[in-house]
């Protein structure tokens, strides 16, 4: 592999990922960064990614266009994990968060791949992800392709349904919105395309799938895609634990399995709130928010993959004008409260035995406040999660207490827009973002968001700080939080 400089113009971080026989179902793959005294440094890292599920809704092999597809996005959230954006020792305020990212991998079809279009379109797109400059070098593959490509699928279910797509992470929303699909006329066969990291949470989403085959007459397939790097060859390698790639991975497992299924539309059921990811200070742009669900980031990811498959497609989210309590209420309709407890919404396993969740960071707070909110408070089991704010007895330090400060300061800051005469313009005063979604409302309305944004979101968010009230966060934990602008 040809040695590359590891720094970028003005210091930027530069790394560079290569498949030397292209992605199999396992291998390695060749990164070269720094190391932490700014040596350029070369390792080989193992993988695995296993998409013979994807033959279950196809009666032929998959075709060569779509298992690429699969190669570039594993590539992209390979390179992003890999290459950590502040180098050990490093203060978190020096960590420069732009990096250089040069993927070279080879595929089936380069001639497709190196279109101006689509190169010069998924280096924007991966950009809007993980605000980085992103380098993508296409290579003739020569290797036999994965097994999926080599065999002739089966038929999709004994129903004579037509499919609908949905991703299925596993989590409250993805469980809800998959419900509420299943509730709605027509009866559809549910396709949910699920992207697991480990086997407890391939686990956690089968379990999810049966019960929803049980309750639905059966109207439920799992289409389960395991994938994930093996523990580093040369003892500890730094990470980056933000991760902004590992959405686009997720979306590109579902187009694959929405065009399998010879469907043209991906669902996602990401809650608004949860999807616009509003800033909670003024530090955090870029890279430092999400925007893995994100309006825009979905109209994008569409528009990309309708140039590159070279016919429409589109990405709808169900519940962008609600707030996760609003959308979980399918569980109610369905009689399947029961579910709940058995999903999973952390932003990290704890691997404490019967303690899968943190139940301090922002999703499981978030998680919680729509339970009790919903009316579900009665199917939540507090003693799932490590810390149980609800509980005053539970001391959490401050250190720990810091997300729901931030989310309770951005309450307030809400509360004032509101109230405001115009509470859109408050709104967009407070937090910069949403001009994004006003100058991009046909997108916005594209990809399911309900109405006119400035007119939609007021009132979601009204609801949303009306639901914290019926949160009972122990009183010890409210107390000396103050209120502070959140953007």
């Amino acid at each position: 592999m040809a040695k590359v400089p590891t720094r970028g113009l003005s210091g930027v971080l530069r790394y560079r990922l290569s498949y030397p026989a292209g992605v199999c179902e396992s291998g390695y793959c060749n990164w070269e960064g720094e190391t932490e005294t700014g040596r350029p440094i070369q390792r080989r890292r193992g993988y695995e990614i296993n998409d013979q599920t994807f033959a279950r809704v196809s009666l032929a092999a998959m075709p060569a266009y779509l298992a690429d597809i699969i190669d570039v996005a594993l590539a992209a959230y390979t390179i992003d994990r890999l290459s950590p954006r502040r180098m050990p020792g490093q203060r978190h305020e020096e960590r420069g968060w732009q990096r250089i990212l040069e993927v070279c991998i080879p595929v089936r079809d380069p001639r497709r791949w190196e279109n101006a279009q689509v190169k010069s379109g998924l280096e924007r797109l991966l950009g809007y992800f993980t605000n980085d400059r992103w380098i993508f070098q296409f290579s003739q593959r020569q290797r036999t392709g994965r097994t999926a490509e080599l065999q002739r699928g089966l038929s999709l279910t004994p129903f004579n349904l037509p499919p609908a797509v949905c991703l299925f992470s596993g989590g409250l929303d993805s469980l809800s919105g998959a419900i509420g699909q299943l509730l709605q006329p027509p009866d559809q066969h549910i396709v949910c395309v699920a992207g697991s990291t480990s086997d407890w949470m391939g686990c956690v989403q089968a379990d999810l799938a049966s019960g929803l085959r049980r309750r639905f007459n059966g109207r439920a397939t799992l289409l389960n895609v395991p994938f994930h790097l093996a523990l580093p060859d040369d003892g500890a390698w730094p990470e980056e634990t933000s991760q902004r790639a590992r959405a686009f991975l997720h979306l590109m497992l579902g187009a694959v399995g929405t065009a399998l299924c010879g469907a043209g539309v991906l669902t996602v059921h990401e809650n608004g709130v949860g999807a616009l990811n509003l800033p909670y200070t003024g530090a955090d742009f870029g890279s430092r928010m999400s925007k893995a669900m994100h309006p825009m980031a979905l109209a994008d990811t569409a528009n990309w993959l309708s140039t590159y498959l070279n016919h429409p497609f589109r990405i709808v989210g169900t519940a962008l004008g609600l707030t996760k309590a609003q959308g979980c209420r399918t569980l109610i309709v369905a009689d399947l409260g029961g579910l709940l407890a058995r999903s999973f919404s952390c932003d990290g396993f704890q691997r404490v035995t019967g303690q899968p969740a943190c139940g301090i960071c922002k999703s499981c707070l978030m998680r919680r406040q729509s339970i009790y909110a919903g009316g579900l408070s009665g199917f939540d089991k507090p003693e799932a999660y490590i810390s149980d704010i609800t509980n005053p007895e539970v001391v959490i330090s401050d250190h720990h207490i810091h997300g729901l400060r931030l989310m309770l300061d951005q309450l307030s800051v809400l509360d004032q827009c509101l109230a405001a005469s115009d509470p859109w313009r408050a709104l967009v005063d407070a937090f910069p973002p949403l001009l994004e979604l006003e100058a991009r409302a046909e997108d916005w309305q594209d990809v399911g968001g309900p109405g006119l944004p400035s007119t939609t979101l007021p009132s979601m968010y009204a609801a949303y700080v009306k639901e914290w009230e019926q949160f009972p966060i122990s009183p010890s934990l409210r107390r000396g939080i103050g209120l502070g602008k959140a953007a």
